[in-house]
C-alpha cells in the first residue's frame, strides 16, 4: 500500500501525480473520440454511454488521485525550501495554468464553426459568447497562425511539468532524472503508443476514403471535387444570379397582389387556393380565383420567367462547405408548379389545348433544370415537380387534348426520363452527396465557412490531438463508403442500431422516392396507351387489351387499371370553416397505379392512416 501511494518517496509520487494531471486530460479526451468513432458511429448508444461514464469517472479518480501525490510530494521538505525554489514552484504553477487556459480556449474558440446562432438571419455576424479579442488576433486565430497558439500552449505545459518536477527534485535532494520511475515512464509509453496508433488508424481510414472515393468517380466518369461539381451543375451554361434575383422580385410582386386581394371584404384565401390545383370547389370559387390569381399581369410576368430553359444559379464552390449553399430554384419551383397545374386545370376545362402546352412546357423547363442539380434535396424537389407534371399531364390526356403525334412525343419523352432516373440518382443522390458530405467535413476541419469571426481551425490540434483526424476520416470513410455501395445496387438497408442510420435514413428513402418517380413515368405511358385505344374503340376499356408497362415496385408484375367508380382522397373546401379538409369520394373515373413501397394492392389508395401506399394517376370521366 505504501508503493502505491509513494509514501516510501514523496518527490517521486509527486512527479507520478504531476504525469498524471498532464496526461489524464488527454487520455480523456482519447477515450472520449475512440468512444464516439467505435461505438456511436456504430450505434452501440447504450455501450457508448456506459464508455463515457466510465471514461469521466477514470478521469475524476485519476486528477484527485495526482492532485493528492502531487501536494505530498510538494509539501514534504518545505521548511528547506529556498526562495528560488517557491519561485520555481510558483512560476511552473502559472506556466502549467496558463497553458490549460489558453488550451480550453482554443478548443472553445474552435467549436465555433459549430454555433448554430453564430449568424444572422440578414447575413450578419453575431458576437461570439467568448472573449472579444482586437481584429488582427482575430484573423490569426482563424488562420494558419493559430497552429502557432497551439504550440504556445503545449510549450507552457511543457515549462510547467518540467519546472514543478526540478522542484520536487530539488526539495528531495535528488537529480531530476531520478524521478522519471517505471510508473512515470509507462504513463510517457501509453500516450506515444496512442499517439502512433491515432495516425495510423487516421491513415487507414484516409486509404479506405480513398477507395471508395475512386469506386464513385469511375461510376460518374468525374472526380469527387468542387470544381468538377460545379462544372456539372452548369453543364457548359451561363451562371445567372441576376436571372433568379429577378424571378424572386416577379414573385414577391405575384404574392403582394394576392394578399392585398385577401384583405379585402369578404375575399376568399386565395394564398391557400393557390397550393391547391386539385382540390374540388365551386365553379365560383375557381372563376374568381382565376381572376385574381392567374390573370393578372404581375402572374403572367412570374410565369414569362420558366418559358424557356433556366440558366444555373451563381454558388461559390471555390469557398467550400457546400452544404450552406443557397438553393433559390427549389423555392421557385415549389412556387411555380402549382400555378401551372392551375393553368392545366383551367385550360383542360376552355379546352384550350394550346395554353395546357405552354402550362406544360414551363413545368418541364423547371424540372429539365433541377434535374441536373447535384443535390439531394434538390433531386427530392425535382421529383415532386415531376410528380406535379404527371398528374397535369393525366388531366390533359383524360380530357382528350392533343392528337396522336402528341401523345407519341409524350410517351416517348416518358420512357426517356424514365431511363435518365438511374443517371440522376448517381449524379444527383450518389455523386453530389458525396462530394457535399466530403467537402462540409473538410469545411469543419479546416474552419472554411465558420459562423463566427476568430474560430479557431481544428486541424491546428491534429499534431497535438490525431485521435481527432482519425475520428474525421472514420466518419467520411463510413459515409462514403455506404454512398459507394449503392453505385451499381439500390443502397442497403442498415440495421436499426447503425449510429450512421441518421445520415443514410435519407440516402435510403430517396431510393424509394426514385422508384416512385420512375413509376409516374410509367403510369403516364399507361394512360397514354389506355387513351390511344378509347380514341380506336370510343370508349373507355374495361380493362386494356395491351399489357401495361412494369410496375417498379413489382418486377415481374404490371401497372394495375381501374375503370368506373373509384374511391379517391380529395382536398375539398369547406364553405363553413373556410378551409380546404381531406375527404375520401367516390368519383367515376379511370385508374392506373403501382403497389407502392409496402408490394400490396390498396386498390390505388394512399392513406397514412391506413398504411396504404399505393401510387396512382387518376382522372374522371363522363
Amino acid at each position: 500500500m505504501g508503493k502505491l501511494f509513494f509514501s516510501d518517496s514523496k518527490a517521486e509520487g509527486g512527479f507520478f501525480g504531476l504525469t498524471l494531471l498532464f496526461l489524464v486530460p488527454w487520455l480523456f479526451v482519447t477515450l472520449c473520440v475512440v468512444n464516439i468513432a467505435l461505438l456511436m458511429m456504430d450505434g452501440w448508444v447504450r455501450a457508448s454511454l456506459v464508455v463515457l461514464l466510465a471514461s469521466v469517472l477514470f478521469s475524476v479518480v485519476a486528477h484527485i488521485y495526482g492532485i493528492s501525490l502531487f501536494v505530498r510530494g510538494i509539501l514534504a521538505n518545505r521548511a528547506q525550501r529556498t526562495g528560488r525554489q517557491w519561485r520555481m514552484l510558483a512560476g511552473g504553477v502559472t506556466a502549467l495554468l496558463l497553458g490549460w487556459a489558453l488550451l480550453v480556449f482554443l478548443f472553445r474558440r474552435a467549436l465555433m464553426i459549430f454555433d448554430p446562432i453564430g449568424k444572422l438571419s440578414d447575413g450578419t455576424r453575431q458576437e461570439a459568447n467568448v472573449m472579444a479579442l482586437p481584429d488582427w488576433l482575430e484573423a490569426m486565430m482563424g488562420g494558419p497562425w493559430s497552429l502557432l497558439f497551439v504550440v504556445l500552449a503545449v510549450g507552457f505545459l511543457a515549462v510547467g511539468y518540467v519546472t514543478l518536477g526540478k522542484v520536487l527534485a530539488a526539495s528531495a535532494e535528488c537529480d531530476f532524472a531520478r524521478l522519471w520511475t517505471k510508473g512515470v515512464r509507462t504513463q510517457w509509453w501509453i500516450m506515444a503508443v496512442i499517439y502512433v496508433a491515432s495516425f495510423l488508424l487516421g491513415g487507414c481510414s484516409g486509404l479506405g476514403l480513398y477507395r471508395a472515393r475512386q469506386t464513385i468517380a469511375r461510376a460518374v466518369g468525374r472526380p469527387l471535387t468542387a470544381q468538377a461539381l460545379e462544372e456539372y451543375y452548369c453543364n457548359g451554361q451561363q451562371p445567372d444570379a441576376e436571372f433568379w434575383q429577378e424571378v424572386a422580385i416577379a414573385r414577391k410582386a405575384q404574392m403582394d397582389t394576392l394578399l392585398a386581394a385577401e384583405r379585402e371584404k369578404d375575399a376568399l384565401p386565395y394564398c391557400q387556393i393557390s397550393g391547391k390545383p386539385n382540390a374540388v370547389m365551386s365553379p365560383e370559387m375557381v372563376a374568381q380565383w382565376r381572376k385574381v390569381g392567374m390573370d393578372t399581369p404581375e402572374t403572367r410576368n412570374f410565369e414569362a420567367f420558366f418559358d424557356n430553359p433556366l440558366p444555373p444559379n451563381v454558388r461559390d464552390y471555390a469557398k467550400g462547405m457546400l452544404i450552406a449553399m443557397l438553393l433559390p430554384e427549389a423555392v421557385r419551383a415549389r412556387e411555380i408548379i402549382p400555378l401551372e397545374c392551375w393553368r392545366v386545370r383551367i385550360a383542360v376545362a376552355d379546352r384550350d389545348f394550346v395554353t395546357a402546352q405552354a402550362a406544360l412546357r414551363r413545368m418541364k423547363n423547371v424540372g429539365d433544370r433541377l434535374a441536373h442539380d447535384h443535390c439531394l434535396i434538390i433531386a427530392l424537389n425535382w421529383g415532386n415537380c415531376e410528380k406535379n407534371r404527371c398528374e397535369a399531364l393525366a388531366r390533359v390526356i383524360g380530357a382528350g387534348l392533343g392528337d396522336e403525334a402528341w401523345l407519341k412525343e409524350l410517351d416517348q419523352e416518358m420512357a426517356t426520363l424514365e431511363t435518365a432516373i438511374d443517371e440522376i440518382r448517381l449524379n444527383a443522390l450518389i455523386y453530389g452527396e458525396a462530394v457535399i458530405m466530403t467537402d462540409a467535413a473538410d469545411g469543419a476541419w479546416q474552419c472554411a465557412g465558420a459562423l463566427v469571426d476568430g474560430a479557431v481551425p481544428l486541424k491546428s490540434f491534429m499534431w497535438l490531438t490525431p485521435q481527432l483526424w482519425w475520428c474525421l476520416q472514420r466518419f467520411k470513410k463510413s459515409l462514403t463508403q455506404y454512398l459507394a455501395s449503392g453505385v451499381d445496387q439500390p443502397l442497403p438497408k442498415l440495421a436499426n442500431r447503425h449510429g450512421l442510420m441518421s445520415f443514410c435514413e435519407a440516402y435510403q428513402s430517396s431510393e424509394q422516392k426514385l422508384l416512385e418517380f420512375k413509376a409516374n413515368y410509367r403510369m403516364v405511358r399507361a394512360l397514354i396507351a389506355i387513351a390511344r385505344e378509347k380514341r380506336r374503340s370510343g370508349q373507355w376499356p374495361s380493362q386494356p387489351s395491351a399489357e401495361l408497362p412494369e410496375d417498379p415496385f413489382a418486377p415481374g408484375a404490371p401497372l394495375k387499371y381501374q375503370h368506373g367508380t373509384l374511391e379517391v382522397d380529395r382536398s375539398v373546401w369547406n364553405a363553413e370553416k373556410r378551409q380546404f379538409e381531406l375527404l375520401t369520394e367516390t368519383v367515376k373515373g379511370v385508374r392506373v397505379y403501382s403497389v407502392g413501397e409496402n408490394g400490396r394492392d390498396d386498390g390505388g389508395i394512399r392513406r397514412i392512416s391506413t398504411s396504404f401506399d399505393d401510387r396512382a394517376l387518376w382522372f374522371p370521366i363522363p
